[in-house]
């Protein structure tokens, strides 16, 4: 992948923002007009047009394996009626013009790209579009509707005379860009709709040098560091002449947080960090351990130091006043997770006086300019970022600690510095997603279905990293973080209550925390379908009919309620194979419906067959059925490594797993036949990246308890001695 050299140009940054429809204030980065030697011309900040006819499309999200480099690219390349076959993508530089139209800031997240961007990109791609047809007009002294874009041409109908686009393009980037573009309907779409060829599939194919770790720049020397214990501060006192005396060390230094070793290889750093002599340094918090965590959880829970999110129609003295027999209560946990990336965290980073270039696999750049800025006492505008593919990234790319220290490195060294973290070093210093506890209890009514519902949630932030540079998210914390309450909430909890309380407790945990891939629905969702399941069967109902029942007494529900009776088709509901039992789970998350079916099979030794996962989706328009459903395939492969058998346990301070032999994620032997159907759908589109995983543990427990009538609580299912089949050989 090349970096982009580019030149700054007004005009095209004010073209992107009109033909988008929107107007950002300031321009802190330039946006290319031309590339050097005049090859390829620019009509806006995210699209230009080379001397063979070939399109540049520049993306702005990160391309994680997520499929955005296509989809995003798509979206301009049909609008603007471009020939998929000489489009290429490529990332895009720092800059106000590529930030998330919500927040203004450049990240890729919250299962975002697609439905934040597409109204943004459609605009963008239509004035490329008509910019073409302006200037074939005019250089055929024509009607502009007498000609229309086809492939990367634009054509007269009447005279027959055709134009590519590049002969057009040096007179298309003089005109005025078009505010307000007409848009295709969906019929006349060529690209959408429909499963195209990725563009990131050759190069991922052939190992070209992508990502992060692949980076090689020339003069540049390596680094490998290693960390405090968790929840400390303070300096290490360490032998640095034992150190320097090591093969190919160039340097060694105490940086925030650790120790860092720079040398002429990263096996020569690495090695010599194994050596380091600890002569003093911070003692392990005593706090960071599970026994300790899980009675501060229980303390909290029993506690009264709670913020109110939801409160009505009396619904705590309603659930207290129910008699036993009509009231239902249970607590559900959680369990702490690691990113575990395939790709370790890294970053290549050169400062120089003046500026300072960073190479990474971020998924935040606006928080990498800002941090990196912040640690070297710099002017933001000095720091250029490139964004390489990431090898995962789940939301732990999003903090920037890595490019911090890597700059930290070459400032202190003079050079080029490319920072790895070692295995045990991303596995044991992460920035985890925090274990959940959440009790609910409810009083049902008559017909079964639940009168009122108070909920108490406890859990410490998964946003609080972020938040400094996303001002646009409205929130107080430590009191209340919104994304720990997602999937409880008025505008996703889709089930009609008639009184519903929802209490909320951020713990305050010497543990770096943050979002990680479902964000605040994953266990949100896992407790609440559970319960719902709970419900149904003191209702002595079959659990979808149940769901029906519920969501019919909701508000606006006809998608959630298609969702289902599709899910009752697709997975034979009801009608298992003998020796089978099913487990269903549905949410509302992200702009999408899903709904799951977990069929499977247990014998006397606790071992699982999970046969077959079927996923039903409204997404709204789907743009790409192949991505999306490997979207959501993927994240089905994710919840059920985190609801099996992925944990992270503390023990005296320390992170107790440190690679994938303790932090077990699903084998390919383990994987179940999936199935991913999509509704029909003319709304918005809505996000796929987050989605596959939200319903899965909860699916699978409800499927779990149908096997055997055992109700699991607490994840993962490992603790209680489940695994399947395969894994039951080697415990």
């Amino acid at each position: 992948m090349k970096q982009i050299e580019i030149t700054p140009s007004r005009r095209l940054f004010l073209a992107s923002a009109l033909a988008a429809g929107t107007l950002v204030v300031s321009l802190k980065a330039p946006v290319f007009a031309r590339t050097k030697g005049g090859e390829q011309i620019a009509l806006n900040a995210w699209v230009k047009i080379g001397a063979d006819n070939r399109a540049t499309v520049i993306v702005s999200q990160a391309e994680m394996g997520q499929g955005v480099h296509t989809t995003l690219a798509a979206i301009i390349a049909d609008e603007a009626d471009l020939d998929w076959d000489l489009v290429s993508a490529v990332p895009s530089p720092v800059g106000q013009v590529y930030g998330n139209p919500r927040t203004g800031t450049q990240f890729t997240g919250n299962a975002e790209s697609v439905r934040t961007f597409w109204p943004h990109l459609r605009k963008l791609g239509a004035s490329v579009r008509e910019l073409m047809r302006q200037a074939a007009a005019a250089e055929w002294g024509v009607q502009q509707d007498e000609c229309q874009t086809q492939n990367s041409y634009v054509v007269h109908g009447v005279s027959k005379r055709r134009a590519a686009f590049v002969d057009l393009v040096q007179r298309a980037s003089q005109l005025p860009v078009p505010s307000e573009p007409p848009l295709k309907t969906k019929d006349q779409w060529a690209l959408l709709g429909r499963p195209l060829k990725r563009v990131d599939t050759k190069a991922k194919i052939t190992g070209a040098p992508i990502y992060g770790i692949d980076v090689d720049i020339p003069g540049m020397v390596h680094a490998a560091v290693k960390h405090h214990p968790l929840g400390t501060v303070g300096e290490v006192q360490f032998n640095r002449q034992h150190i320097l005396d090591q093969p190919g060390v160039i340097d060694a230094l105490a940086i925030s947080g650790g120790v860092m070793v720079v040398a002429d290889r990263y096996w020569r750093a690495k090695t010599a960090l194994d050596q380091l002599e600890v002569a003093e340094g911070p003692a392990p918090n005593p706090m960071v351990d599970s026994e300790r965590l899980d009675a501060l959880y229980q303390e909290t829970l029993e506690g009264d130091a709670f913020m109110t999110s939801i409160d009505s129609g009396q619904a705590r003295a309603k659930v207290q006043a129910a008699p036993p027999e009509r009231r239902l209560s249970a607590e559900y946990r959680s369990a702490w997770q690691a990113h575990a990336p395939m790709e370790p965290m890294n970053c290549v980073a050169h400062v120089e006086p003046g500026r300072c270039r960073i190479w990474a696999p971020t998924q935040g750049q606006t928080m990498t300019v800002t941090r990196v800025a912040e640690a070297l006492n710099i002017d933001p505008d000095t720091i250029e970022v490139t964004r390489t593919f990431l090898g995962g990234g789940f939301g732990r790319r999003l903090i920037a600690d890595f490019a911090v220290e890597a700059a930290l490195g070459s400032e202190k060294v003079g050079r080029p510095v490319k920072l790895i973290w070692s295995r045990e070093e991303d596995m044991q210093h992460d920035h985890y997603r925090p274990g959940v506890l959440h009790r609910i209890e409810a009083a049902l009514g008559d017909d079964g279905l639940p009168v009122a519902m108070d909920q108490k949630l406890v859990s410490p932030t998964i946003l609080s990293a972020v938040i400094p540079v996303v001002p646009a998210i409205k929130w107080s914390y430590p009191d209340i973080d919104p994304s720990c309450l997602e999937g409880l909430t008025e505008e996703s909890f889709r089930y009609g209550l008639p009184a519903n309380r929802l209490d909320a407790r951020i713990l305050d945990v010497p543990i770096p925390t943050m979002v990680w891939r479902t964000t605040g629905y994953g266990p949100n969702v896992f407790a609440l379908e559970s319960f719902v399941d709970e419900m149904s069967h003191k209702a002595n109902e079959d659990p979808l009919t149940y769901r029906r029942r519920l969501l019919e007494r909701g508000k606006e529900n006809d998608r959630a309620l298609g969702v289902l009776d599709k899910l009752a088709r697709h997975a034979d509901w009801g009608t298992a194979k003998p020796g089978r039992a099913q487990g269903l789970a549905f949410s509302y998350c992200f702009g999408t419906y899903i709904g799951q079916v977990i069929e499977l099979s247990v014998d006397d030794k606790n071992a699982l067959d999970i046969h077959r996962v079927v996923s039903v989706v409204d997404a709204g328009v789907v743009l790409d059925p192949d991505i999306s459903a490997a979207n959501i395939e993927g994240g089905v492969a994710w919840g059920l490594s985190q609801a099996l058998t992925s944990e992270i346990t503390f023990k005296e301070g320390v992170v107790e797993q440190s690679n994938f032999h303790d932090f077990t994620v699903l084998a390919l032997a383990e994987m179940p036949d999936v199935e991913t159907h999509f509704v029909e759908s003319s709304a918005e589109p809505g996000g796929m990246g987050e989605v596959g995983p939200v319903p899965t543990a909860a699916a699978l427990t409800n499927a779990l308890f149908a096997a055997t009538g055992k109700r699991l609580r607490r994840l993962p299912l490992s603790r209680h001695g489940f695994h399947t089949r395969y894994r039951k050989q080697f415990v």
